[in-house]
């Protein structure tokens, strides 16, 4: 539990202190995400965890505590300047925390986030990340093949950069001689035997200039950390009619929306058929602690955990010592797929059809929506109806 009721606001090192407790609890926490606001008179400390944003504490003094100060100058920030938004990067080894952080002027003083890159002890597999067997099955299909674009799409938060890694692995455990290059913003993880470039805006290494180097890489294996703009969503189609396998993730609201956009950035509908493997979009959603069912009615009761014993069962609790009292324990992914660019939908794909027309190909094809996919998740008790999630 993170506390600072010992510590006195005057003393010199306070912010010190605060900043350190701050990140043992976060790490502690497996938060993904540290939200430090000021307020008037106060600093703001939340956290996502498992998804939800919760509230750590709320620290005297506001911009006099220092805590504001101490977490710029740790990530390389200048503590002066308040006027204007930064970035950088925090690496305390000592903690094991590894983190993005920007920095933001708003009315009420500064509001800096830090997102903490996910703990590299576990190296995930595409088997380790949860999603359906006939997911992973199609996911492994589109990895042995030696050219083609794999899109991991979904909101930001919802995984994708995890399973893209999880693929690069998949590729070098079938080839270790495989010549693997990323760019990405940040390198959040460290993979053997891939060569991972970060871009530095502030030393000139742009998406642009990155896009063109990585080209004359000689790589087999692309991983592009986001497609952001029409140039890096056409130059990622050109190198994998090329004969080069693309591993690449994008913001979008479904797998739909996501083929839509790239349509919208100017892929030729004849690459999009060429050469686009697989398309996945993918959601991260808080998963329903044993304690915890819902009644035919929707409404949720809190019941003794499974592993408490059969004799319990249906007996309600006031806390789990699993979950916390939460209800939360974890998180599930889900997971909707493109089906393949063939009939219909290739049909829709060349004569550029709106959204709701593609989306009711797909559906005719037999692909479940994100909704129904939750809708499912609901039903069976994974994921409780009344937290919320983004569609």
């Amino acid at each position: 539990m993170f506390s600072t009721d010992d510590l006195n606001p005057s003393d010199e090192g306070y912010a010190v202190e605060v900043v350190e407790r701050l990140l043992r609890h976060a790490r502690a926490a497996r938060a993904s995400d540290v939200h430090v606001a000021l307020r008037t008179q106060m600093v703001y400390l939340r956290m996502r965890v498992d998804g939800r944003l919760v509230e750590v504490g709320q620290l005297p003094e506001g911009q006099r505590s220092g805590i504001l100060s101490r977490l710029k100058a740790m990530a390389g920030l200048a503590t002066y300047v308040r006027t204007v938004p930064q970035e950088g990067r925090l690496v305390e080894r000592k903690l094991g925390i590894d983190a993005r952080v920007v920095c933001l002027p708003t009315v009420f003083g500064e509001r800096l986030v830090l997102r903490l890159a996910a703990p590299t002890a576990h190296p995930w597999q595409i088997t380790d990340l949860g999603l359906p067997a006939s997911v992973t099955q199609r996911l492994d299909a589109a990895l042995q093949q030696r050219a083609g674009v794999i899109l991991i799409t979904g909101p930001a938060g919802s995984g994708k950069t995890t399973t893209a890694y999880a693929c690069l692995r998949s590729i070098l455990a079938r080839d270790t001689t495989a010549s693997v290059v990323t760019l990405e913003d940040p390198v959040e993880q460290t993979i053997p035997q891939a060569d991972q470039a970060q871009i530095d805006t502030h030393s000139g290494f742009t998406w642009t200039e990155g896009l063109r180097a990585i080209l004359r890489q000689d790589a087999e294996v692309l991983m592009i950390g986001e497609v952001r703009d029409s140039e890096t969503a056409k130059v990622i189609f050109q190198a994998a009619l090329t004969g080069q396998q693309v591993v690449a993730t994008l913001h979008a609201r479904s797998a739909v929306a996501a083929l839509r956009r790239l349509i919208d950035l100017d892929v030729s509908p004849h690459h999009l058929l060429a050469c686009l493997e697989l398309l996945i979009n993918q959601r991260l959603l808080p998963r329903c602690c044993d304690c915890r069912s819902t009644s035919a009615e929707g409404t949720e009761t809190q019941q003794v955990p499974s592993h408490v014993g059969r004799a319990a069962q249906g007996q309600p609790v006031a806390t789990c010592s699993f979950c916390h009292g939460t209800g939360i324990a974890g998180r599930v992914v889900l997971a909707e797929v493109l089906p393949v660019l063939d009939g219909p939908l290739a049909a829709d794909v060349m004569e550029v059809a709106d959204t709701r027309r593609m989306l009711a190909t797909c559906q005719a094809v037999g692909m479940q929506t994100i909704e129904e996919l939750v809708a499912d998740a609901v039903q069976r008790r994974i994921v409780s109806p009344l937290l919320p999630w983004e569609a």
